[in-house]
């Protein structure tokens, strides 16, 4: 019995990670395709865009293990609260 309850936890909490970066890729996805309509307007090149996307994917991938390893070790709800109060001011 106690078995099944994990399992199923385990399968809620999995199903909750993956619906949470769904949503993020969502929204990079959803803004990917206009960024050539805002940089003709703001004069960018193409260049420029490649290196801000690609800027923000270098970014990502060397921070998120750091800030999970920091989480591991401080406690995952204050770097959840404090994610989305950055992603609040900044999104």
């Amino acid at each position: 019995m106690e078995a099944g309850v994990a399992d199923g936890r385990r399968t809620a909490t999995l199903a909750t990670l993956f619906l949470a970066v769904f949503i993020a890729l969502l929204g990079l996805g959803i803004v990917i395709p206009l960024l050539p309509i805002y940089a003709d307007g703001l004069g960018a090149s193409g260049i420029m865009i490649g290196l801000m996307v690609a800027g923000f994917s270098i970014s990502r991938g060397v921070l998120q293990p750091l800030v999970g390893s920091m989480s591991d070790k401080h406690g995952r709800k204050r770097f959840l609260v404090a994610g989305l109060l950055i992603y609040s001011v900044v999104g």
